[in-house]
């Protein structure tokens, strides 16, 4: 998993689980982040004390943060956001020695943190009986560099890459006052916050000099890590999955909630151990699947003469690919939602870039489309107040043609109904259409929105795109006509926009019989 989500309950526990457990971070301790953090008067490595007294909900001047229920305060201490390197780059950074690995890693998950601040950080404001979701953007995050998975039955913990971004819950509003979060954001976007960690560390491995495996889905590999050695060293994955497989399921089909529990249910307690004899010993074990020392060296360095040799990610290069993917992501989310949050187009445009340009080169590319009016800025449904969302151009102007359509034929037809009964609106309509005669049909951009509304006015139901191609001189579902219509749209694409149409190809004509 690349991103999981744990609430905490227990401040004191945290405070020693973090503190206590294996780290390999460059001062010995957990990192202060976040926006929040100086304002609280958390600044570089994290103290326990203060880590505990936080996370109790105390703010610096001694007020405490909470719900009071039947006289007794409630606080959720936190949230621990952690992200983690697949095993590939575990197994370099920590077996083959690369230690560029850790600093890359290090990186990413500073990129992804500050993405996470950006969309997640939100509180709510109550207003008399009104609350508003309002974002603030600022967070304070206590980061925790650990590098082993938990043991299992069958021997020593493996090599596990991954950052625990411990988030207090409180953040400060615009006018300096201290609030509880609203985790619902943060919940919906923690597998969106693995996949910008995920490709953001992509494209620090190929500026090191590393090849990489990607899948279609955006999960990769280091070429040249066998599967074997992966395999061997994902023991705590394997017993997770074998929970999951006990109870019918899959990682696919499971919530993260219940993958969650089941991680909690299944996994030993950690105990102390001398990190160079854990390396001897997975070295040791690496040895005797082939991957031996000889074969991690030549790596390493073949790794490192690339990085040397070529200009890495080239600024034209990261240009062209976060340029195209974000109008690939754009037309791609527009095809099912008019308006969109700008955090789905971030994590959709990552996916697409495949490590081929980093985050910053993802905004800086979305900057240029509102700037070309490429994107237009728009407050998608149930965003929090201050959050970014888009409309793409060609959205904009289907709308404001579909709006001068309406104008122009405002009254020049006899309603249906001039009186609407108690009943649904939709049905009086039908019912009203049908006395005078008309055949009603109901349609909808989905099969199943198509459905529902052939239910509710009693009707053949379709989808606007069947209706779109239906001919009546050959059959509902007839083709022909079909490429003057499509002549007759805007010319979106799937991947292109209205600022890099793709040329329409001509057709020769049909020999006269």
């Amino acid at each position: 998993m690349v991103a999981s989500l744990d609430k905490i309950s227990d401040a004191a526990a945290a405070g020693s689980y973090y503190e206590a457990d294996d780290y390999w971070s460059r001062g010995g301790t957990g990192q202060w982040r976040g926006e929040a953090a100086p304002a609280l008067g958390l600044h570089g490595d994290v103290d326990s004390g203060e880590f505990v007294t936080r996370l109790k909900g105390e703010l610096p001047d001694g007020r405490l943060l909470g719900t009071i229920r039947g006289g007794v305060r409630e606080h959720v201490p936190g949230y621990d956001l952690t992200l983690s390197a697949p095993k590939s780059v575990s197994t370099m950074a920590l077996l083959a020695g690369d230690r560029r690995i850790l600093d890359a890693h290090a990186r990413a998950v500073d990129v992804t943190m500050g993405w996470v601040e950006h969309h997640t950080g939100v509180t709510r404001i109550r207003s008399g009986e009104h609350i508003d979701r309002v974002r603030t953007g600022r967070l304070a995050i206590a980061q925790f560099l650990h590098v082993t998975a938990r043991e299992t039955e069958t021997g020593l913990p493996a090599p596990h890459l991954h950052t625990h971004n411990v988030i207090l819950n409180m953040t400060q509003d615009d006018a300096g006052t201290w609030r509880s979060l609203d985790a619902r954001d943060l919940y919906a976007l923690q597998k969106d916050a693995g996949a910008i960690y995920h490709m953001e560390i992509a494209a620090e491995l190929r500026r090191l000099g590393y090849s990489l495996a990607i899948a279609h889905d955006g999960m990769f590999e280091i070429e040249g890590v066998p599967e074997d050695v992966r395999q061997h060293f994902s023991a705590r994955s394997a017993q997770i999955e074998a929970a999951l497989a006990a109870r019918g399921q899959t990682r696919a089909t499971a919530t993260a909630a219940e993958k969650a529990t089941l991680a909690l249910a299944t996994r030993a307690p950690k105990r102390a151990i001398d990190h160079a004899t854990l390396v001897d010993a997975w070295r040791a074990e690496a040895d005797q699947l082939g991957f031996d020392e000889r074969t991690r060296r030549t790596m390493v360095a073949g790794a490192e003469a690339r990085a040397l040799a070529m200009p890495g990610l080239g600024t034209d290069a990261r240009t062209a690919a976060a340029d195209e993917a974000v109008v690939f992501a754009a037309a791609h989310i527009s095809e099912h939602d008019a308006i969109f949050p700008a955090a789905r187009l971030e994590r959709d445009a990552a996916i697409r870039a495949r490590g081929h340009a980093t985050h910053a080169d993802i905004r800086a590319a979305i900057n240029r489309a509102e700037h070309a009016q490429a994107l237009v800025i728009r407050h998608a449904p149930r965003m929090a107040q201050g959050a970014t969302g888009y409309a793409t151009r060609e959205a904009v102007e289907t709308e404001q043609h579909m709006l001068g359509i309406e104008r122009e034929g405002r009254g020049t037809l006899t309603p249906l109904y001039g009186r609407i009964r108690a009943k649904t609106v939709v049905a009086t309509f039908a019912e009203a259409a049908r006395a005078q005669g008309l055949t009603i049909r109901a349609m909808a951009p989905t099969s199943a929105a198509a459905e529902l509304l052939g239910r509710a006015v009693d009707a053949e139901h379709m989808t606007v795109k069947r209706m779109l191609l239906a001919d009546p001189a050959r059959g509902r579902d007839g083709r022909r006509g079909m490429d003057r219509r499509r002549g007759q749209h805007d010319g979106r694409q799937r991947g292109r926009s209205a600022l890099h149409p793709r040329p329409r190809r001509r057709r020769a004509p049909r020999p006269r019989r």
